[in-house]
């Protein structure tokens, strides 16, 4: 570091490329280098340059601000912050809150940067653009969400694919992230168009996203905060005919308690056959006897034209 300080001091230039791919401001940033950092901006380095990232990710390009941000190098941060504009400084933003480096939050808030702007993400995910509030959520960083919700961060705000950030915390079963989320009073049924295994739009609520991905827990907090019981997917599907299906006994038998109708239809069209779904059965296609058994126990309808066609004849 001395050596470099040295070079600097006797007109050594600034801007040089290691391997064509770095320059001295960003390979100082990244590394915390903080009075090589102060001495190349002294000498005007330029802070735009945009350099390949090298821990790993092929193609990923930050600034030597978002670099710093990215490395928790809080002194190297907040002295390029004094020197680039706010378009760098809501990219830091959005860098800070993916990596939960609060102290950036924080900081880049303080000096002005807007928590509810949307940037694309560049990590790996194609047409992704999220809030800094909806990418912590997704990497579920409970400190960060609570402090740019603290900061004024808009909650209900939407993504590309139209989901609020309780909509993304509850589909990754991110329990903490979702109980302070509905302590702000993110709205339990805001939709989103997320789109299942064969790649069609459902049109789940924060709770279908909880079932479908496997988080029984978090649907249990759902619902016993309040979340409609009742609304039908694009699919037609109510969240108790999503239990029904995964074989969540637990969650059935709590909706169940918040009155799930446990005769709730769900009108497939798809295929050559027109068939009615209710939750029972579901459940017994799916062969979860238990959970048939605990419908038929809650009152479930057996005489559904559906259900009929799968029964076995009775015996002569």
């Amino acid at each position: 570091m001395d050596t470099a300080l040295l070079l600097l001091e006797h007109g050594a230039n600034p801007e040089p490329q290691y391997n064509g791919e770095q320059t001295a401001i960003y390979m100082a940033s990244s590394r915390g280098y903080t009075k090589i950092v102060q001495s190349l901006l002294d000498s005007g380095a330029d802070l735009n340059v945009q350099c390949k990232d090298k821990d790993g990710r092929d193609g990923v390009q930050r600034t030597p601000l978002q670099v710093a941000t990215h490395k928790g190098h809080h002194d190297i941060v907040l002295v390029l912050m004094e020197h680039v504009h706010m378009i760098q400084k809501q990219i830091a933003l959005y860098v800070a809150s993916s990596c939960g480096n609060t102290h950036a939050v924080r900081s880049l808030i303080d000096q002005g940067t807007d928590p509810n702007t949307k940037c694309e993400d560049n990590d790996g995910r194609q047409d992704v653009k999220w809030t800094p509030l909806q990418v912590a959520t997704h990497k579920g960083h409970l400190d960060t969400v609570l402090l740019l919700l603290e900061c004024g961060a808009n909650l209900e705000l939407r993504d590309h694919s139209d989901q609020t950030a309780l909509y993304i915390a509850s589909s990754h079963g991110y329990s903490e992230v979702v109980h302070s989320l509905m302590d702000h009073s993110a709205d339990l049924n805001a939709g989103g168009n997320d789109r299942d295994e064969h790649g069609e739009e459902v049109g789940w609520t924060p709770l279908h996203a909880a079932i479908y991905n496997d988080h029984p827990d978090t649907a249990l907090l759902l619902v016993k905060r309040g979340a409609n019981t009742e609304t039908h997917s694009s699919q037609d599907q109510t969240p108790l005919h999503m239990a029904s299906s995964c074989g969540f006994a637990e969650v059935v038998r709590l909706l169940i308690d918040y009155s799930a109708d446990v005769d709730a239809n769900c009108d497939d069209r798809r295929g050559s056959n027109h068939m009615r779904w209710t939750p029972l059965l579901v459940a017994i296609y799916n062969d979860y006897s238990d959970i048939a058994l605990l419908l038929l126990e809650r009152g479930a309808n057996t005489e559904t034209p559906s259900l009929l066609s799968l029964l076995p004849p009775p015996s002569p």
